[in-house]
């Protein structure tokens, strides 16, 4: 319930730019972002997330080189995304989720090695920039990108279709590119749509089997394309219709089936019932 500005005292003290985590979320602070956090030299994780703040972001912050997360979604922000952003290299995730921000996704944003990216819920215009096809880190690999063992109680909020999730643990795995709710125009540039590699599979991702999906990247391998991967051995092509239906139809006839039974059942224990009333008179 804390209300008010943040305080002028960041420079104040020898021991602050050893600060590594800042998290005021879900407060009701408002007016501006002092300029003086960019004494906070060490800072890693910066969450002013869901308060009242508004106006542009600090210059100040431009010095803040360690941020590895910036989360300043859920309040009244505007003006353009600054392009010196893509100057913090450590950052990897980058959350500015419902603003007020305007003017078009600053091109700079492409040089960092950003693992989230929620611009969702803001004002801005024009295209998206086509070297958003350059972020590979969305690409998962065996190890994340995030190193958790100096975070492990640090969290996320993230929207998934509409739905408010906290990711804890498993945010090192999490990636996401959220542009929705803008007044951005034009197409979605190919390069965001070029993907390689093999499909992950398992679990909820199974149902993704219509080779539709996947038309146009011919360096995808894996079992719903006709490319398989290194090391695949039993490879199963996707199902086809015909195979759809007749498992369709099977279901069917085992439904009738099953429902036949049940009823049969049914009528002769009751008959059996009322012949033992109707016979037996005492």
């Amino acid at each position: 319930m804390l209300y008010g500005n943040l305080p002028e005292c960041w420079a104040d003290s020898e021991e602050i730019p050893k600060l590594w985590v800042m998290k005021f979320s879900s407060n009701k602070l408002s007016w501006i972002i002092q300029s003086s956090i960019g004494h906070l030299s060490g800072l890693g994780w910066l969450h002013l997330n869901n308060n009242s703040l508004y106006r542009e972001l600090p210059l100040g912050l431009r010095n803040c080189t360690t941020l590895v997360v910036l989360d300043l979604g859920e309040n009244g922000l505007s003006r353009n995304i600054p392009g010196w952003i893509g100057e913090l290299e450590c950052l990897r995730i980058l959350r500015l989720h419902k603003n007020m921000f305007n003017g078009k996704i600053p091109i700079q944003l492409c040089q960092l090695s950003l693992q989230i990216i929620d611009l969702a819920n803001n004002n801005l215009e024009r295209t998206i920039p086509s070297c958003f096809g350059n972020l590979t880190s969305m690409i998962l690999n065996e190890s994340p990108i995030l190193d958790f063992e100096q975070w492990p109680y640090e969290n996320m909020i993230q929207i998934m279709k509409g739905n408010e999730l906290e990711y804890c643990t498993t945010l090192s795995y999490l990636v996401n590119m959220d542009l929705a709710r803008n007044n951005l125009t034009g197409t979605i540039p190919a390069e965001i749509s070029l993907l390689s590699g093999r499909i992950p599979t398992g679990n909820q991702l199974q149902t993704l089997d219509d080779p539709s999906i996947y038309v146009g990247n011919s360096e995808l391998c894996g079992v719903f394309v006709p490319k398989k991967c290194s090391g695949d051995r039993h490879s199963q092509p996707p199902p086809t219709s015909t195979s759809r239906e007749e498992t369709y139809e099977g279901d069917e006839s085992e439904n009738v089936w099953f429902y036949l039974v049940i009823m049969s059942g049914y009528a002769t224990g009751l008959w059996g019932v009322i012949g033992v009333l109707l016979f037996k008179k005492n």
